[in-house]
């Protein structure tokens, strides 16, 4: 099955915040009511980022999200796209709704004229990364952070 890809609206976010919670859980990673709320207030805003997408299927459930945004960068004139967050449904994986955002956010890249699409993932993330070596190139850097 082919899902359909959108923009988030602002009815998704009681289906939106069990995946973002999902996302979250994934990474162990925790954000305070506040952040979320203040993420969704953007991703549903069109004068701000970062911007999202959906997966979903044809009775309108949500089955992925993905979120992503623009930034300038030294070494080019263009624009660089971060796909900042991906997260589909457990019960859906491999199916190819991951592959299908990941194409939306090519296609908005490709619209905003910027010169690279990129994301990170940990590396043991094996089931995704299977996914990836299939949509993008692998790159040699590692991340550091303070």
């Amino acid at each position: 099955m082919t899902p359909t890809i959108r923009p988030l609206e602002e009815a998704d976010f009681e289906q939106w915040l069990p995946l973002w919670q999902g996302y979250l859980t994934f990474y162990e990673a925790e954000v305070t009511d506040n952040v979320t709320r203040e993420t969704w207030r953007r991703l549903i805003s069109s004068d701000e980022q970062p911007h999202g997408f959906c997966a979903v299927d044809p009775k309108g459930k949500l089955m992925g999200i993905v979120h992503y945004l623009f930034h300038p960068v030294t070494w080019s004139i263009s624009d660089r796209c971060y796909l900042e967050d991906l997260f589909v449904d457990p019960n859906v994986r491999g199916g190819g709704v991951g592959k299908h955002l990941i194409e939306a956010v090519y296609a908005a890249a490709d619209k905003h004229g910027a010169d690279q699409t990129y994301w990170l993932t940990q590396d043991h993330n094996t089931r995704a990364r299977r996914l990836y070596d299939h949509v993008a190139t692998l790159t040699p850097f590692v991340k550091y952070k303070r």
